[in-house]
């Protein structure tokens, strides 16, 4: 299963924080590789731990892995 599926899938049980940031990287799939953790904050009003949770609940150790 593709990423941006499994992120669909998980939707519903997104807090509204990670639920942005899910929307997020589905929406800019393609150039996630050149954006910043910091930059997908800022977008998602979102922290960057809270990027790394999400990244982590989606079973990579962390945003670059998850690149």
């Amino acid at each position: 299963m593709s990423t941006v599926s499994f992120l669909n899938e998980l939707l519903p049980t997104l807090s509204p924080v990670e639920r942005r940031i899910a929307v997020y990287f589905i929406e800019n799939t393609p150039s996630l590789t050149s954006t910043s953790i910091l930059q997908v904050a800022q977008a998602c009003d979102a922290s960057k731990s809270a990027v790394v949770r999400l990244c982590k609940r989606l079973g990579y150790s962390g945003y670059k892995e998850f690149l």
